[in-house]
Formats: C-alpha cells, sequence, structure tokens
C-alpha cells in the first residue's frame, strides 16, 4: 500500500481540499437561497432533511456497492454526478423551470445519494491508500484540509451572494467536483480489498449493521454520535436563518460568522491526533461533544451588539467539537473493522448517525417555525448535555486497548 508521503494520497488530498471548499460555499449558499424565498424555518429544515434522507432510503445498498466495486470508480461517479446537478440548478432557477424550492429539494436529495455513496467509498478506500499506522494522521489532514475549506468557503460565498446572488453562488461548487474527479482518476492504481463473500443481497446490505450491533465500542459511538447529531440536525439547518432573519447578519458577516467553524476546524485537526493517543478515541470522541455542547449553547445566547462575535466564537467551539468527534470515530472505524466490510460499515454507520440528522431537521423546522429559530436551538444545547452525562456511562469512556473485531 502507499503511504501519506506516495502520489496517491496528495491526489486524494486535492480532490478532497476541492470538493470540500465547494460544499461550504453550497452549505451557505443553498439555505440562503431557501430562506431568501420562504423566510420559513419549516422551509429550510425540510432543505437538511431532504439532503440527509437518501442516508436512511439507500444508504445500506449504497455501502453493498461501496465493496463490491471499485471504490475509485464510485467516487469519481459521484462527483460527476454533483458537478451535474448543482452545474444544471442556477440555470434551472434562472429560467423559472418550475417551483426553485421544488428544484433546490430534488437537487438536495439527489446530490445527498451522491455524497453517500462517495462516503462510503472514500472512507473505505483511505484505509487501502495507507497503512493502518497512518489512518489517524491521514484523517487528521483531511480534516486540516477541510477547516482551510470551512473557513475560505463561507467568506468567499458570502461575497458571491451579495454580488451575483445565492443562485449564481452554487455554480462555482459545480467546478470543485469536477477537479475532485479528475483527482481521483489521476491517480496511480490501488489495491482495493473489495468482498469476496458471495452473500444475498439482504445479508449483503445487513452486514454492516451486524457489525456495529456486535462491536460494543462501535455500537457505543454510533448510538452516542446518532443521539447528537439529533440535536445538530435541529440546530444545523436553521443557523443560517437564525444568522438572516433573527441576528439580520448581511451577507459577507453571515459568511465570516459561518467562517468562524473552520477555525475550529483547524484546531481540532491539529489536536486530534494527540487526544486520540492520549485519551483513546472514545473519551476523545467524548471531548468533542463537549466542546459542542458549549459552541450550540454560545449560539443560542448570541444577541445584542456583541451578537456577531458571539456567534462566530460558537461556531468555532462547533467547528472543534464536531470534527474531534469525526476523526476520532472515523480513525475507530478503520482500526477496527475489516478492510473487505468497511463500506458497509461506514455505509451503516451513517444510516444511523446521519439518518438522525434528518429527523432532527424535520424536528427544528417544526419547532423553529412554532417556538422560534432561538428555542431550537437552546433545544439543540440540551440534548448534547443529556447525550454527554449518558456518554459517561458507556464503553466509549474506558482506555484502549481496541476490542477485536467480532466475527460476522
Amino acid at each position: 500500500m502507499a503511504s501519506t508521503g506516495g502520489r496517491g494520497f496528495p491526489l486524494f488530498w486535492a480532490g478532497r481540499a476541492a470538493s470540500q471548499f465547494g460544499d461550504e460555499i453550497t452549505l451557505l449558499a443553498l439555505p440562503w437561497l431557501v430562506a431568501e424565498a420562504t423566510e420559513s424555518p419549516l422551509a429550510v429544515g425540510l432543505l437538511q432533511a431532504f439532503a440527509f434522507l437518501p442516508v436512511l432510503l439507500l444508504g445500506l445498498p449504497l455501502g453493498v456497492v461501496a465493496d463490491r466495486r471499485s471504490r475509485r470508480r464510485s467516487m469519481i461517479e459521484s462527483d460527476l454526478g454533483r458537478m451535474a446537478l448543482l452545474g444544471c440548478l442556477p440555470l434551472a432557477v434562472a429560467v423559472g423551470a418550475g417551483s426553485p424550492i421544488g428544484l433546490v429539494l430534488v437537487v438536495a436529495f439527489v446530490a445527498g445519494a451522491c455524497r453517500s455513496l462517495f462516503d462510503a467509498a472514500s472512507q473505505a478506500f483511505l484505509a487501502d491508500l495507507v497503512p493502518s499506522t497512518e489512518i489517524v494522521r491521514s484523517n487528521a489532514r483531511l480534516s486540516l484540509t477541510e477547516g482551510v475549506a470551512i473557513v475560505a468557503g463561507p467568506t468567499f460565498a458570502g461575497i458571491l451572494i451579495a454580488w451575483i446572488g445565492a443562485a449564481g453562488a452554487i455554480t462555482f461548487d459545480a467546478a470543485t467536483f469536477a477537479v475532485s474527479a479528475a483527482a481521483v482518476a489521476l491517480m496511480s492504481p490501488v489495491s482495493e480489498r473489495r468482498s469476496s463473500v458471495l452473500e444475498g443481497a439482504r445479508d449483503a446490505r445487513r452486514a454492516g449493521l451486524v457489525f456495529i450491533r456486535n462491536h460494543v465500542q462501535v455500537r457505543s459511538m454510533t448510538l452516542a454520535l446518532a443521539a447528537a447529531n439529533l440535536g445538530s440536525g435541529i440546530a444545523g439547518g436553521l443557523i443560517v436563518l437564525f444568522f438572516q432573519l433573527t441576528l439580520r447578519l448581511p451577507g459577507w458577516q453571515a459568511g465570516l460568522a459561518y467562517a468562524a467553524n473552520g477555525v475550529g476546524v483547524l484546531v481540532a485537526s491539529a489536536l486530534s491526533p494527540r487526544l486520540a493517543a492520549r485519551l483513546g478515541f472514545g473519551r476523545t470522541i467524548i471531548a468533542g461533544l463537549g466542546a459542542g455542547c458549549v459552541g450550540f449553547g454560545l449560539l443560542a445566547a448570541a444577541a445584542g451588539a456583541a451578537r456577531s462575535p458571539i456567534a462566530a466564537t460558537g461556531m468555532a467551539f462547533i467547528g472543534l467539537g464536531v470534527t474531534i468527534s469525526v476523526v476520532a470515530s472515523a480513525s475507530l472505524r478503520q482500526r477496527v473493522v475489516p478492510g473487505e466490510l468497511l463500506g458497509r460499515v461506514t455505509a451503516g454507520y451513517r444510516i444511523v448517525v446521519s439518518g438522525a440528522i434528518a429527523v432532527g431537521a424535520l424536528v427544528g423546522g417544526v419547532l423553529g417555525e412554532v417556538a422560534g429559530v432561538r428555542v431550537a436551538l437552546a433545544a439543540a444545547t440540551a440534548i448534547y448535555l443529556i447525550v454527554i452525562v449518558s456518554v459517561l456511562f458507556t464503553p466509549l469512556n474506558a482506555a484502549e486497548p481496541l476490542e477485536p473485531a467480532p466475527s460476522v
């Protein structure tokens, strides 16, 4: 296998960097487009739900695809699909081809399906690309790049929204997926560990969930992060609306506040390997949940003349906490899951964890519509706090070594 210093990882890294930068532009531009058109928390919540609904509906079969065919091919096709979808959206909105909200929801759903396949394939591909001793470092490097994208992307998006509008800003994301696809295609050949088990379609789809159920640390991690993501889903889709309508921040200020999330990601990327080495993966995840709880609390409290810096600080803590948890959880899975099963385990994990975001987004949309966006943010904070207290009594709050992989 190639090391992180070989030709393979740098190209993989470059492709991820390009698509992550575009993702951060769209993360601000799509909700902004919906908020401008509707001023409705429910509509913004629906957008968030549609983006994650494919994980619930298609996650398992896409995980089988990621394990049974070339993961490189899956990543390229996912990138090209998202490039086409986001490239066509601004044109469709401009010519008035149907309801803008309906178009955005359709694009969010199909692009979410492409992203689900890409994530399952790319995480499994990384385990084939680098030695097991480099997994944590490689994930931290990818998170470092993500942090840079989170700093630069929303800031640039805010400028683009003010200049050419939210629909125009989305065009830039389409080009980044073309760059990502080209980078993956140019990589040297990598020996991929595909599933050699000829189980039936139903058993193949269930294999990832069975592994999660049988591995005590992976099971505890999955349940804890799913509960936390219920809170993240409640808040996540409403943050842009909160900046736009509650705090009344102009586009460039909202972009800067959102970009503070990336500062937290950058710090977390540097800290994650050290925390994992000192605390173990489980306790590192708990530390990340604590930072996220502080972040959502600060965001809910933002008001008055200091609302912008308070909101930015909250976003920084959210970025710090989420990234610490993501790096630790991905590294744990990549360390203990057999390579030929990793795509399905990743897909099963995402069904539970990311599926909770879709449910939370719907709850957040209704709660924001009925009680207000600030109440929804406070509810997310409370959920994080409950999860932190609960997880202290699970196997995650234990020193390593890791539990051996169970037989499936």
